[in-house]
């Protein structure tokens, strides 16, 4: 089945050829001008890539000049910064959402219940343990609430996930909220096979787990239908505690697994941090960027709207991050949903490639520079 293991993601680069045309033809930018700018910022301390350059549009002079095309940086750089300046010692909270979840229940902050971990050794105080395929078919049948999210202990852009609707036992299949069924032994099996492999999101077999079903707050499903929406908000752990760097708002559409931006037709936006006001939406990136007034399916206004308990979400988020120092980058993801903002996650260092497509700004501008050099980052 695809979309439920797999799900169909963008590809994260660009037709060369076919953008240094669309360059030329939209913005009177040579082809040359435009390697000449490429191979001047890819020896910047961004370190930017030429598929980089098109993904942010930074062929356009008249939105940037060369010192704001600077400010831009690609994973190669971002890459540095993570190798040498993340204390790895606190990289098991950002992967591993078992460790996350003691750590920000403790803190009193709300987060999913927990319903089951399948892994043959693994534990997690009383929470049930299925050690087998056996076990877990057991467990589907018997044994969990509808409706249940699942997904690796350890994983990324939703590799591995799973949304579940109902059971449906005269026919022993799944619903799943797509509107797809699956069959409990072929769901069973799908768990069983991505256990530890990149195909499934894993580099560690650290388990697969499942959990309660968040659901929007019905101001943010009236717009997105019933696919959770959240935030992606960057911290940065300064010496004087915590601070909020940028935000974005993660919109997905009806059908999608989750609000990743990499899955096809979900957008982003950036967000106002005192405010919660919502800016310009986009979808997709590059040549192919597109402004997004309303949304797809709803057909609601997604720009200049107010986020419903941004205060909430902001304070909870610097709750969190307060308590993971290490982690002088943060990118946490926070749900607003029906009981609240929920704490997800928490990301190293973060995508930064969402901070610069939503704000249409470089991640190292005067502010980051200076935390940067603060926590001993140069060059």
């Amino acid at each position: 089945m695809t979309g439920i293991f797999n799900p169909p993601h963008r590809t994260d680069r660009v037709n060369l050829w076919d953008a240094f045309l669309f360059a030329k033809k939209t913005c009177d930018k040579g082809i040359l001008s435009q390697v000449f700018d490429i191979l001047r910022l890819r020896l910047r301390r961004g370190r930017l890539g030429v598929h980089e350059y098109f993904r942010y549009c930074l062929f356009d002079d008249e939105r940037y000049d060369f010192t704001r095309k600077a400010q831009f940086i690609g994973w190669r750089r971002m890459q540095h910064i993570h190798n040498r300046y993340i204390a790895r010692e606190w990289l098991g909270i950002a992967h591993d959402t078992l460790v996350a979840n003691s750590l920000f229940s403790a803190l009193g902050l709300r987060q999913p219940k927990l319903y089951g971990l399948y892994h043959p050794s693994r534990a997690f105080g009383a929470l049930p343990a299925l050690r087998s395929a056996a076990d877990l078919g057991q467990f589907l049948r018997e044994g969990i609430e509808y409706p249940f999210f699942s997904k690796p202990v350890w994983g990324e852009k939703s590799y591995g996930a799973a949304n579940v609707e109902a059971l449906d036992r005269d026919r022993d299949e799944l619903r799943l909220a797509n509107g797809e069924r699956l069959s409990v032994e072929r769901f069973v099996d799908q768990v069983v096979a991505q256990r530890g492999t990149p195909a499934g999101g894993l580099t560690h077999d650290m388990g697969y787990l499942f959990m309660e079903r968040l659901f929007s707050h019905p101001a943010i499903a009236e717009i997105c239908g019933n696919t959770l929406s959240t935030l992606r908000i960057v911290v940065l752990a300064t010496l004087n505690g915590p601070e909020i760097y940028r935000a974005i708002w993660k919109i997905p559409v009806p059908g999608n697994l989750a609000d990743n931006f990499w899955l096809k037709g979900n957008m982003i936006a950036p967000v106002d941090l005192e405010t919660g006001r919502v800016g310009e939406a986009i979808a997709e990136h590059g040549p192919r960027r597109q402004v997004v007034t309303q949304h797809p399916q709803s057909h609601k206004p997604l720009t200049d709207i107010v986020l419903p308990d941004w205060p909430q979400a902001r304070d909870s988020c610097l709750r969190a991050a307060a308590a993971v120092p290490g982690l002088r980058l943060q990118g946490w993801d926070v749900a607003l949903t029906t009981e609240g903002p929920v704490v997800i996650e928490v990301n190293p260092v973060g995508d930064v490639r969402l901070p610069q497509l939503a704000s249409r700004e470089g991640y190292c501008n005067e502010r980051m520079c200076r935390f940067l050099s603060e926590i001993g980052i140069v060059g």
